[in-house]
């Protein structure tokens, strides 16, 4: 019986001939994935401070990091792809938009000199000779997406972009996305950046956010292993479905998880510490449920190892995470229950089992 030979292929050419496989649709929602994956590094692991993406008609765009503030290897966007089961280094998703473009330039503009290196699908075709590190001040990706590979994109439409980046400038404060476009002969120019991130996203897309209710909170919590920002609003009166908006490690989880459990424990144990003070012949219920109804609430968990339920990461499941929020909420929350005794009893009375 004659043996049959299997045949290895270079990561270039498996992502070239599977790119579902690594960014999901060849359409703008998976040209969005690839940039949102791309921005997630660049601000974790560079902390570059702006981004610009700007796109043509024909399919072109570039990609501009400004403000790194540390050295960047050159394979932080290109890898060596001839080396068989190698996985890139650095900057993932960016390499991915390199082997997925009929030709990507990229350019290191340090101090002292510019180097440049051009890739035509993929393949590296002329290069400026390469330190080991650069100190660059700004690094420039400029690609023409493959039309044989994006079928599903006939055109770019930076209208699409605009809600994406919006989001996105949420989970980064104090960062800066620029996009750059054009649609039906105008020219378009957006900013987004944000100062106080869930807390302005729940001021700007949560009309009920500016309830009367005087119960908000807006914190940040640092951990050795995570890093949380949350921000809530207790409602006066109770609605028939809470809000909540949720995200782990830059992911939409839209089946929640141990992130939210802690802050809903931390609200409910910060209620009964005052309630036992104020109220104690009452009786109350605070059960996620019902709690989750009086609240609008955003949250952004930044951790080492997150661990998620299911592969399209809507919900994780990290218990070591629970009792060190639930603490510092709990905290939180009686100092504000305590200013006004009144306006809390009138809001626990949702929860009162008559």
């Amino acid at each position: 019986m004659k043996s049959k030979k299997i045949k290895e292929y270079t990561l270039l050419e498996l992502v070239r001939l599977r790119p579902g496989m690594y960014i999901g649709s060849m359409d703008e929602r998976g040209l969005f994935n690839i940039i949102r994956e791309t921005f997630s590094f660049a601000f974790n692991e560079t902390g570059c401070s702006s981004i610009t993406l700007e796109i043509n008609k024909d399919n072109s765009g570039s990609l501009l990091f400004e403000n790194l503030p540390i050295p960047v290897s050159p394979d932080w966007a290109t890898p060596d792809w001839k080396k068989t089961n190698r996985s890139p280094f650095g900057n993932i998703q960016l390499q991915i938009l390199n082997a997925l473009s009929q030709s990507f330039n990229i350019t290191f503009h340090t101090k002292r000199e510019t180097i440049a290196l051009e890739y035509i699908e993929g393949e590296l075709k002329t290069s400026d000779i390469l330190p080991k590190s650069l100190e660059a001040q700004k690094v420039k990706a400029s690609f023409i997406l493959d039309s044989c590979i994006w079928k599903g994109l006939t055109s770019i439409n930076p209208e699409f972009l605009k809600t994406g980046f919006r989001e996105f400038s949420y989970l980064y404060p104090g960062k800066r996305l620029l996009l750059k476009g054009e649609k039906e002969g105008e020219t378009i120019e957006e900013a987004f950046n944000s100062s106080y991130g869930m807390l302005d996203k729940l001021r700007f897309q949560e009309k009920e956010f500016d309830d009367l209710s005087p119960f908000w909170l807006h914190e940040k919590i640092l951990s050795e292993n995570f890093k949380m920002e949350v921000a809530f609003r207790i409602l006066a009166q109770g609605t028939t479905k809470g809000i909540a908006h949720t995200y782990v490690n830059d992911f939409y989880t839209r089946l929640q998880g141990s992130h939210l459990d802690a802050v809903l424990k931390g609200i409910s144990k910060g209620f009964r510490a005052i309630l036992r003070r104020c109220d104690s012949s009452g009786k109350y219920r605070f059960s996620k449920k019902t709690l989750s109804k009086t609240l609008i609430i955003g949250i952004n968990l930044h951790i080492e190892n997150p661990n998620f339920i299911r592969a399209t990461k809507e919900m994780i499941d990290n218990p070591e995470i629970i009792t060190p929020i639930a603490e510092y909420i709990s905290e939180k929350v009686i100092v504000i229950l305590e200013k006004d005794v009144e306006s809390t009893l009138k809001i626990a009375s949702n929860f009162k089992i008559h």
